[in-house]
């Protein structure tokens, strides 16, 4: 696995400890360095606040306001980064609030450890793929910038010297 995806930063929320310490020990065990976990809805903003993500896997169900709520919060927040939502109860509107505000992937509970490496691989990978593409998207609009400066500063000095050579020819031919 990529370097950069061993380094990610996770928040995992979810109401039940022993899915959050569960999903904690399965990811670190992989080799995700940064993996932080909340138990509630107000605890995953004051997390999300604190820090940027790579990756969000939360719960439907949680305390209070719900998991969907959540994600939309997040979406409204200007965070990008992939969303997995989980659900022990999946139902068909759940799925779609889930898709509507921008669910990376919705997965039903219970989740074992492979179906959660590799939702956590290919959740990363699409992230990193996204961010790659906007910094080179970022650079070539600083290298068409570079260009365009270069080529209008050529087109200027072109024009000056055929404007600065074509005054000594209408004296050569005026006669005195």
């Amino acid at each position: 696995m990529d370097d950069h995806l061993y380094s990610s930063n996770i928040l995992i929320i979810d109401d039940e400890e022993s899915i959050r310490q569960t999903f904690a020990i399965f990811l670190k065990a992989e080799g995700y360095q940064s993996v932080k976990t909340a138990s509630t809805f107000e605890s995953a903003l004051e997390a999300l606040h604190q820090d940027d993500y790579d990756l969000i896997i939360s719960d439907i169900v949680l305390p209070g306001r719900s998991g969907t709520d959540l994600l939309q919060e997040i979406r409204n927040s200007g965070t990008k980064c992939p969303v997995v939502m989980i659900t022990g109860f999946p139902n068909l509107d759940s799925a779609s609030k889930s898709i509507r505000y921008g669910a990376y992937d919705y997965i039903s509970k219970p989740v074992n450890k492979e179906t959660l490496l590799h939702f956590t691989r290919h959740a990363l990978e699409h992230w990193f793929a996204i961010k790659k593409a906007d910094h080179l998207q970022q650079e070539n609009e600083k290298y068409r910038r570079y260009m365009d400066t270069i080529f209008r500063s050529v087109c200027a000095a072109i024009n000056a010297r055929k404007r600065d050579s074509s005054i000594p020819r209408a004296f050569a031919t005026d006669p005195i």
